[in-house]
């Protein structure tokens, strides 16, 4: 159980604070004085404090269009229980600030909000996610982190990994653009989305011995240890989603061919930045391979970015100097042709 918060709000009437707090919206009184009341606001305490002047009204911010009161509080319902208060408000003709609607329907996070005001015009909102995993998502994308997750999952228990469009026998270009960043054999590298690929392979025979492998998908890292067997014991293997994490060491190279290119959002790509930067050892070198101008605009039933590199340096940001850009053409398992390009940058903070 999460401790509950208390909030101590100015009202200009307390009996009208009774009314609304209690009468309207049910709350529980607990103790009371000449110029407060406590409720019980949805298993937290809200105390009202009586003021002699009416609170002058606070500043506004545009979401979605719509001009919401900053200073604002409120609790999260189940679906049906916020239902239920709409019913409830709309037959007591409450005024509502902002008329109860979906926010991203039809998307992963879909929520209900409705903000109303209290007689001494103090702003609360209330909401409700269809999926209440989604209430701490940081992205508005197609996919959050959760579900983000469970897509890839389900992909690699459906399918095994070299029946994927994006499957490598042989990772030449991958090879030859680690070989050109001149790295040390017992440099700390990481791939990033590289859970069912064949490089670590090809980088354990080249004599690489400081090998991360990323993935946010367990099945995915799975397979691969399964495939090295007791290889697998000499590679450092990191189930998480590139947005929220956390390096552990500082890496001299970064190598992503898999995850770059899916994150159609802007926040998801400053948070993969910020774990880049984070990432990185100065003069460390970065290998990033997307989807080409060309090539495919969706993948795995996504959505993808195409890359060429000036769009590339604006997502990253200055403290990238790029090296060299390679292209390469694809030939998926069911042989088909999709463009990629290469991208070979140096961190420069």
């Amino acid at each position: 159980m999460h401790p509950p918060f208390h909030l101590a709000i100015p009202v200009s009437d307390l009996q009208a604070a009774r009314a609304f707090y209690a009468g309207l919206l049910g709350c529980a009184i607990g103790r009371e004085a000449r110029r407060w009341i406590d409720f019980d606001f949805f298993g937290h305490q809200l105390t009202t404090h009586l003021v002699d002047t009416a609170p002058a009204p606070g500043p506004t911010n545009e979401v979605d269009g719509r001009a919401v009161p900053v200073r604002h509080f409120g609790a999260i319902l189940a679906w049906e229980d916020w239902h239920d208060l709409v019913e409830r408000l709309r037959i007591a003709q409450v005024d509502f600030l902002i008329e109860p609607h979906l926010r991203f329907a039809g998307e992963a996070g879909e929520q209900a909000t409705c903000f109303i005001q209290d007689p001494a015009g103090n702003g609360l909102e209330f909401k409700s996610f269809k999926d209440a995993r989604q209430l701490f998502a940081r992205c508005r994308g197609e996919l959050m982190h959760t579900d983000r997750k469970a897509h890839w999952e389900q992909v690699y228990r459906d399918k095994l990994p070299l029946d994927l469009s994006w499957y490598q026998a042989a990772p030449t270009l991958s090879r030859a653009l680690i070989e050109a960043s001149g790295i040390a054999a017992d440099a700390a590298l990481i791939d990033v989305g590289g859970g069912a690929s064949t490089l670590v392979e090809h980088l354990l025979d080249a004599g690489y011995s400081n090998i991360s492998i990323l993935d946010i998908s367990a099945q995915a890292l799975a397979h691969t240890r399964q495939r090295l067997g007791e290889r697998a014991a000499g590679v450092q293997w990191i189930e998480s989603d590139i947005t929220s994490f956390a390096p552990p060491v500082r890496y001299r190279l970064w190598h992503d061919r898999a995850v770059f290119h899916f994150l159609t959002e802007a926040e998801d790509r400053r948070c993969y930045r910020e774990a880049l930067e984070g990432a990185m050892a100065p003069e460390g070198q970065v290998i990033i391979g997307t989807f080409a101008p060309g090539g495919p605009e969706r993948c795995s039933g996504l959505p993808i970015v195409q890359y060429d590199a000036a769009r590339l340096q604006e997502a990253l940001g200055d403290k990238f100097a790029l090296l060299e850009t390679r292209s390469e053409t694809h030939r998926t398992p069911a042989g088909k042709d999709q463009l990629f390009n290469f991208f070979r940058l140096v961190h420069r903070p």
